[in-house]
């Protein structure tokens, strides 16, 4: 346990630490990259069934942990594209992480009715990411949705949250977007053990995503469909559980020499920055000792 909580947040210092030193140079699919080559080095493996095949596309997915967004910054280096998320604005102001959210310009959130109309105005080319059930799994939240949706018969997963769809809606009416892609993320421990309501901070030895893409033409955007459609697909995650490992592959990120070589260049950077600012402190606390006359 103290062994599986001091690699979560080694992990999360690291990444913030680099982040922050790759901001000056704008670096951000490096950044991306050295996530995926720490979180390996502790021990995380990814397993997905089909990659993201689309370029612009709404990418669905469940909330299950903090390591949610971490994983997708995986993802982006692996398909060398980026993928905005919507985020809450709270989050924006995270140093490193939440900074290059801001700098490149994601859609950030306040939960006021005026998301909507953010959302709707947001123009890119990107792709972008959502969580439609608005908050991480927990077990006071998912006993929440069960009596919500007994009480008005919506099918809710074992697994999630029910989703809200105008989020969903208002992205897909983007004309740069060609498809909807739900990707749906679960993590299981050292014993191979599903991690349902993931709301500590113990560190995921294995994780698996289920991606399944629909192109835009053939969905039905019309409010009361789409949201079934969308409340089905989240229920279905029922039947994704006992078949994941089966159907998927581990993900192996292979980057150019460029990406790898400023990747270095970043971490020597950093560590001479901080090497000469000790220095210059150490120069400063001596010389008011009187060590240091001229």
């Amino acid at each position: 346990m103290i062994v599986s909580i001091a690699k979560t947040f080694l992990w999360l210092i690291s990444i913030t630490y680099f982040s922050i030193f790759a901001i000056p140079f704008l670096l951000y699919l490096s950044f991306c990259y050295f996530n995926y080559i720490f979180s390996s080095l502790m021990g995380l493996e990814i397993f997905y069934n089909e990659n993201i095949e689309y370029e612009k596309t709404i990418i669905i997915s469940n909330h299950q942990s903090l390591f949610d967004i971490l994983i997708a910054f995986i993802f982006q280096v692996y398909n060398n594209r980026i993928y905005e998320f919507c985020l809450k604005k709270t989050i924006s102001f995270f140093p490193g992480i939440g900074w290059w959210c801001r700098i490149m310009l994601f859609p950030i959130l306040s939960r006021t009715k005026k998301d909507i109309e953010k959302l709707r105005n947001h123009n890119t080319r990107n792709s972008i990411l959502i969580y439609p059930e608005g908050t991480r799994l927990s077990e006071k939240k998912y006993q929440d949705s069960i009596s919500f949706s007994k009480k008005n018969n919506i099918p809710l997963s074992n697994y999630s949250l029910i989703p809200k769809s105008k989020g969903c809606i208002t992205l897909l009416e983007n004309k740069n977007i060609e498809s909807l892609t739900f990707s749906f993320i679960f993590y299981y421990n050292s014993n191979h053990r599903l991690i349902n309501f993931f709301g500590n901070f113990n560190f995921p030895e294995k994780v698996y995503i289920y991606n399944k893409s629909y192109l835009k033409k053939d969905l039905d955007l019309s409010p009361e469909v789409f949201k079934e459609f969308l409340q089905k697909e989240f229920y279905n995650i029922n039947s994704i559980i006992p078949i994941i490992k089966e159907n998927t592959h581990k993900l192996d990120v292979q980057t150019n020499l460029k990406t790898k070589l400023i990747l270095v260049l970043v971490l020597v950077f950093s560590f001479l920055v901080i090497k000469i600012d000790f220095i210059f402190k150490f120069y400063l606390k001596n010389k008011e000792e009187g060590i240091y006359t001229n």
